[in-house]
């Protein structure tokens, strides 16, 4: 028999919120250690958060939003909740999606939409060839 989750089981919305605590600090280029530190917590505890084994309580949020200098609507669910295809792009491989991501928010408004459109080409002909 499967296990049956309480009412404190860590749901699809807490994975989420451990993704984007993991998203920041990498981007801030911080450890778990460091991030620990700044929080008052392990490097442990900051592992479990992200892996959404222990949910955040929001008091632990706002020291985690605190020491990455990031505000706490960064964490909203409802932010969340509206970029799953972001979230899918960065959370495939986080290193290259931010760097795609960046690299794309550095370009002239007219050359992201003929880049948009060439990878929309790109997308349909692979689609194409492999049906």
């Amino acid at each position: 028999m499967g296990k049956v989750k309480g009412p404190r089981s860590c749901t699809d919305a807490d994975r989420r919120l451990g993704e984007l605590i993991r998203l920041r600090r990498n981007e801030r280029k911080m450890s778990q250690e460091e991030l620990g530190a700044a929080c008052g917590v392990s490097f442990q505890q900051i592992q479990k958060l992200e892996k959404a084994v222990n949910r955040v309580s929001v008091a632990r949020l706002q020291q985690i939003a605190a020491a990455l200098d990031t505000p706490m609507s960064f964490f909203q669910p409802e932010e969340m909740a509206g970029h799953d295809e972001m979230h899918s792009i960065l959370f495939m491989d986080p290193k290259f999606g931010l760097r795609l991501l960046r690299a794309y928010a550095g370009l002239d408004k007219s050359v992201r939409h003929g880049f948009v459109e060439l990878m929309e080409s790109v997308a349909k002909g692979i689609a194409a060839a492999t049906a």
